[in-house]
This record gives C-alpha cells, sequence and structure tokens, in this order.
C-alpha cells in the first residue's frame, strides 16, 4: 500500500498523470489525493509560473577596477564567492585570474587581467601594517 502511493505520487509529479486522483481514491489515503490534485494543478498545461530568486546580498568592495572585475568575474561567481576567499594581494590574484583564463577559459585580455588582479589585491588583499 505505501509503494502504490509512492509510485503513484511520483508518477503524477514526474508526467502528470491526470489518473492521479482516481488511483489516489483506490489507495483510499486522503493526504496522497491532496497531494494529487496539487500536482494536477501545479502540471496544467499553458500555466505560467513565476520564480523569484534570492538576490546576491553581498556585493564587491568598491575601488578602482571595480567595473572591470564586476563585468569578467560576475560571468560565472557570485560576488559572495570572492569575499570568502582569504586575502591575497595582488601577485596571488593575478595567478588566480591567470588560472580562470588558462584552465576555465575566461575570456579576459592581458590588460583586463592585470586590473581584476590590482583591484581584487586591494579590495580583498591582506590588510595594511600599521604605521
Amino acid at each position: 500500500m505505501k509503494i502504490l502511493t509512492i509510485v503513484t505520487v511520483i508518477g503524477t509529479l514526474s508526467f502528470g498523470l491526470a489518473s492521479m486522483s482516481l488511483a489516489a481514491d483506490a489507495v483510499k489515503h486522503k493526504p496522497v489525493a491532496h497531494h494529487a490534485m496539487v500536482a494536477k494543478k501545479a502540471a496544467t498545461p499553458g500555466t505560467v509560473t513565476a520564480i523569484t530568486m534570492p538576490s546576491d546580498l553581498d556585493e564587491y568592495r568598491k575601488g578602482p577596477g571595480l567595473q572591470v572585475a564586476q563585468t569578467y568575474c560576475l560571468t560565472c561567481h557570485s560576488s559572495g564567492y570572492v569575499s570568502m576567499q582569504p586575502p591575497m594581494d595582488a601577485a596571488h590574484w593575478s595567478k588566480t585570474v591567470t588560472k580562470m583564463r588558462k584552465l576555465y577559459g575566461a575570456q579576459i585580455d592581458d590588460a583586463d587581467a592585470a586590473k581584476i588582479a590590482d583591484y581584487l589585491g586591494k579590495a580583498y588583499g591582506p590588510p595594511l601594517p600599521v604605521q
């Protein structure tokens, strides 16, 4: 009985079978009948469902080179991905940008790669020593 209920629900969700309510009645299990009706409504042809994704609440830090970094880096990464990295100077960020270009095919020219590494080194680098 439980296997029939699971198969019936999976069948409805996967294929939108209209016969779900009949199968649910045959099983005599009210929660399945309720889920079947919800699944039938969701699978109705011509129904448009809007999905709103959560916003990326983390933003890149302000600074020279911000626009270039946003243009290239946000193509593949969320802004939160950069802030999760350990603090690195421009030389380390340059290696990271080179890796993105060589291994992952990021289409960044040399001049923009240097701007990105410089921006990331200043905005996300190690703190400057106090003088």
